[in-house]
């Protein structure tokens, strides 16, 4: 009898949780990009990835669902989960994971004091306005007040209030009273910057300064190169469950400007004389 409960309890704890967690990756190819790029000039942000949803099978007969690995390039061209740059400079690595990659102009890293430090730290209340900072939207200041534009409207950002960009990313702007000056200071998630082009993660106890002029928006992908992606299946005793992830470089594409017209091109050409019929 005790031998019989041996068994059955070391199957219940030990072989049974493997068989039904076994799972295996599988890969399933790499390619240049995800887009034709040839005759357009490109530019890295970092390496990045994503995956699709949940697809599964029963019985291994059934699909339920498809995985999709156009969400997978959709998700990782948003850069919003582990996300690594290389800095130019020191060729030191930068990661984030669930944030946001941002850019930001005339703008700088600064160390907060005592009571900007005690204001980032009060909680968000129930009534806290909370603004999402997406594609196609910007933060700029203009006039001592910040705003943020989007969707062909100004909304302006008070102190205190909340920014959300990306996955979990939330900014918190504090006004300094005796000085006037605006921050912003990361309460939740993580976040890359580009700083003049270089890129930073801010410490625990700094933050932006967004004085006149300042500009914040999201970067996002273009494009990804250099792909790679597999598949991931968990199987059960009756079904099992996969989705495919997608890993590669993110890089946007960089419009060329055009070459400043030559002193000969500027001139107008000169009209051509008797172009009428004489009397």
């Amino acid at each position: 009898m005790k031998q019989k409960k041996v068994l059955i309890h070391t199957f219940s704890f030990f072989i049974a949780p493997v068989i039904l967690l076994a799972g295996c990756v599988s890969p399933m190819g790499m390619t240049a990009s995800t887009s034709p790029i040839e005759g357009r000039k490109t530019e890295i942000i970092g390496k990045t990835g994503g995956c699709s949803n949940w697809a599964g099978a029963v019985f291994g007969l059934w699909t339920v669902k498809r995985a999709d690995i156009n969400r997978g390039i959709e998700n990782a061209l948003l850069m919003e989960n582990d996300v690594m740059i290389v800095r130019r400079a020191d060729r030191r690595e930068l990661a984030m994971k669930k944030g946001a990659v941002l850019a930001a102009e005339k703008a700088s890293v600064v160390v907060m004091d005592e009571v900007e430090s005690a204001a980032a730290a009060l909680p968000a209340g129930k009534n806290t306005p909370m603004h999402e900072l997406d594609r196609g939207s910007g933060i700029f200041v203009k006039e001592g007040k910040m705003y943020l534009a989007g969707s062909g409207r100004e909304t302006e950002i008070l102190s205190g209030d909340v920014i959300r960009s990306g996955d979990g990313l939330e900014l918190k702007l504090i006004r300094a009273q005796e000085s006037g000056r605006m921050i912003l200071k990361k309460i939740s998630g993580d976040m890359l910057v580009y700083i003049d082009g270089s890129p930073r993660r801010p410490g625990d106890n700094e933050a932006l300064d967004a004085g006149e002029g300042f500009g914040l928006s999201r970067i996002t992908g273009d494009v990804l190169l250099n792909v790679r992606w597999y598949e991931r299946t968990y199987y059960f005793i009756l079904f099992s469950l996969h989705r495919v992830y997608v890993e590669g470089d993110a890089a946007r594409f960089v419009k060329d400007e055009a070459p400043p017209a030559s002193d000969d091109a500027r001139k107008p050409e000169p009209k051509k004389a008797g172009g009428g019929r004489g009397r």
